[in-house]
């Protein structure tokens, strides 16, 4: 079973949730099937807009396919939490 690997960088400006795994066919065709997919040539990956709700809707998709490493991604989120929202500040 293949890894498929999601992480959370901003691309284009954007936030997004990316996608790596090996080359397979069964996968890509099943990632176009998200909401937005597209293929970044500079990343090599695929990727969708980030949301709670696409995360659990990759979980869904390739459950029974893949095995879904989310530990970048919950590292980042995680991190996000803890940032102060205003730079500079602290402890509030």
């Amino acid at each position: 079973m293949a890894i498929l690997t999601i992480d959370k960088v901003v691309h284009r400006g954007m936030q997004i949730l990316l996608l790596r795994f090996p080359f397979d066919k069964q996968l890509i065709n099943m990632v176009k099937q998200l909401p937005n997919a597209a293929w970044s040539k500079t990343r090599k990956a695929w990727y969708v807009p980030y949301s709670e709700r696409m995360i659990d809707a990759i979980k869904k998709l390739f459950n029974e396919v893949a095995v879904i490493d989310t530990s970048v991604l919950d590292e980042k989120i995680a991190a996000s939490y803890c940032m102060p929202s205003t730079p500079g500040i602290i402890g509030l």
